[in-house]
């Protein structure tokens, strides 16, 4: 039987190079340049309008960091920020048109992606990918609260 702490050990270093190989590819080439801009617009559309320290505390970077990366897609007009009605001192940050119709895009061009690459396993390693994942999505909102 294989130990929690040797798969642990495997999985640390199967993860990252999973990560880097989706990386390393160019989703699309001239919209978002970076793939923490991918994220953070992904996130800001799963998320719905929010404040940015909100999207910063679900990706795990400070304010600061967040904030360059809502100036840099701002700038791409794929975000914008506005004002809370009740009360001016309040910025929140929200996906445009232009922003949701890339997300849409970047959705597609990633199901494609899994797709070729689910290809190469069986029906069956398939359904337990996905039913791993979950899993393991699960464990970690767990672990989160």
């Amino acid at each position: 039987m294989v130990s929690v702490k040797e798969v642990a050990r495997e999985v640390s270093v199967l993860v990252p190079k999973l990560m880097m190989s989706m990386k390393s590819e160019r989703f699309l080439k001239n919209s978002v340049t970076t793939h923490q801009q991918m994220i953070t617009i992904m996130q800001i559309n799963t998320i719905g309008p929010c404040k940015i320290s909100k999207v910063a505390d679900k990706m795990g970077v400070s304010a600061p960091t967040m904030t360059g990366l809502i100036d840099r897609l701002q700038r791409m007009e794929y975000v914008e920020r506005f004002r809370d009605k009740k009360d001016r001192r309040i910025i929140f940050v929200k996906v445009t048109r232009k922003g949701a119709k890339l997300v849409q895009q970047l959705k597609e061009i990633i199901q494609r992606r899994w797709e070729v690459i689910l290809g190469y396993l069986t029906v069956g390693e398939r359904t337990a990918y996905a039913n791993i994942l979950r899993k393991i999505i699960s464990a970690l909102s767990k672990h989160e609260n």
